[in-house]
């Protein structure tokens, strides 16, 4: 049932819309990756730090 709504949304979905919701996902995986990134870096900072202090 919900893959036939979802069918019919893309239907009639227009060619800009398409693109738009393409280009949006593509930049939100982007954001994953770098708030993955910077998490990584973060966590290897604190690390550091604290081996530094003991």
């Amino acid at each position: 049932m919900k893959k036939r709504i979802e069918n019919e949304q893309d239907q009639d979905e227009t060619l800009f819309e398409r693109w738009y919701r393409q280009e949006r996902s593509k930049k939100l995986a982007q954001n994953d990756v770098l708030f993955f990134g910077l998490s990584v870096l973060l966590a290897f900072y604190a690390t550091q730090s604290l081996v530094t202090i003991q």
